[in-house]
């Protein structure tokens, strides 16, 4: 095996490990998180993921008020560190999500879904005071941004695309090379 041949066979290697490691895989939601919920507001029993998900349990499906109340209080995906902090912040800051009176961590303890009303709250009437409310953010609120759950974003994913591309161009125009060679030999 000539140099020239190694030399591309190594380039084109590198090439594919780099385009799968930076590949979209399935994200999916944070399954050690309902059990501290549970302990940490002495709720009779674990809460549904849908506290936090709108369909699939996965990243990027965290959109009602109390994920969202969450997740701008600092709450970061399989980090029970920031489970802990943000659910402390949620007690200090007595987040609301559905608006009816009650805070989340109080519907939490009670069996309820911290985004749907209960009857007769603090909003009054029959359906507990409409939809939900906007949810709220503190000083300590950031914009995430969103990543598959390998932590490329889509740029990441453009230049490793763009990468492997080029490297495949310049593996064929050495082995052309290489084969001109052979035959001007």
């Amino acid at each position: 095996m000539s140099a020239s041949n190694l030399v591309a066979r190594v380039v084109a290697t590198l090439a594919g490990v780099l385009a799968l490691t930076l590949s979209p895989r399935a994200a999916q939601a944070t399954p050690n998180f309902p059990t501290p919920i549970e302990t940490y507001a002495k709720a009779p029993s674990a809460p549904p993921c849908k506290i936090c998900h709108v369909g699939p349990q996965q990243r990027g499906t965290v959109v009602t008020p109390f994920g969202t109340n969450m997740r701008s209080r600092g709450l970061v995906a399989f980090d029970e560190g920031s489970l802990k902090k943000a659910l402390d912040q949620m007690v200090a800051d007595k987040v609301d999500s559905d608006g009816d009176g009650d805070t989340d961590l109080d519907a939490l303890a009670a069996g309820r879904d911290p985004n749907e009303p209960q009857d007769g709250g603090a909003t009054g009437g029959g359906g507990g005071g409409g939809p939900p409310l906007t949810p709220h953010y503190g000083c300590g609120a950031h914009v995430a941004s969103h990543v598959d759950a390998s932590g490329a974003g889509a740029g990441a994913r453009t230049v490793a695309l763009t990468l492997s591309i080029a490297l495949a161009f310049a593996f064929r125009r050495a082995r052309r090379r290489a084969s001109r060679a052979i035959e001007g030999a």
